[in-house]
């Protein structure tokens, strides 16, 4: 049993976790280092990211999976790129700066949604090099808490403590307490079969 065969590594509290379609698993520790194991079967070779290199990702709230490339985001150390088991700051290697990322989002075409603890939301293509090609400002984004951010065909869907952004093509639309959304304490969200599912502190929504 995977879990364990590391409870020594393991034992602290764990927020949050990911599994790569290439198999390997991720596991930010909250205020420490980054491990990454071979599979989740195996209890051997994991390599730990030290929390003390500005190149680790801590305080990690998103984690998304794109073409080989793993995006990370940290809430104090902003953008990082998983890639062939290394790991880049973007914060310290590339001209994004943003240190506070929040949230992550990808669309069909694997352009990148970006959010921090602002409300502002960049956009990046990523099928090459990294690059920001757009930017919504938090003053067109109703609300000032990013909760959740999902990627639906053409649409960028927003959740903020005031309800429901619904992006497309530079235009927004806004649905809160009048369109039905009584509670804007949302937790958690995904799209299953074309639906938005919103996990809220009093119940589940569905859009």
């Amino acid at each position: 049993n995977f879990w364990k065969k590391n409870q020594k590594t393991l034992k602290n509290k764990i927020d949050d976790f990911s599994v790569l379609p290439n198999g390997q698993l991720l596991i930010p520790k909250p205020y420490s280092h980054f491990y990454i194991y071979p599979s989740i079967s195996e209890s051997f070779d994991n390599k730990i990211y030290d929390k003390s290199d500005k190149n680790t990702p801590v305080d990690i709230n998103d984690i998304i999976y794109r073409n080989g490339k793993t995006f990370l985001a940290s809430r104090t150390r902003g953008l990082f790129i998983l890639e062939d088991n290394k790991i880049v700051s973007l914060a310290s290697n590339t001209n994004f700066k943003e240190k506070r990322v929040i949230d992550l989002a990808i669309n069909e075409a694997g352009q990148i949604f970006i959010a921090n603890n602002n409300g502002t939301i960049f956009k990046a293509e990523t099928n090459k090099d990294f690059k920001i090609t757009d930017t919504i400002s938090k003053n067109n984004i109703c609300g000032n808490t990013i909760l959740f951010m999902e990627c639906y065909k053409d649409l960028l869907l927003v959740g903020t403590n005031e309800g429901l952004n619904v992006v497309q093509n530079n235009k927004i639309q806004f649905l809160n307490n009048y369109d039905g959304l009584q509670n804007r304490n949302f937790n958690t969200s995904i799209i299953y079969n074309d639906t938005l599912f919103i996990g809220t502190t009093n119940g589940l929504y569905s859009i």
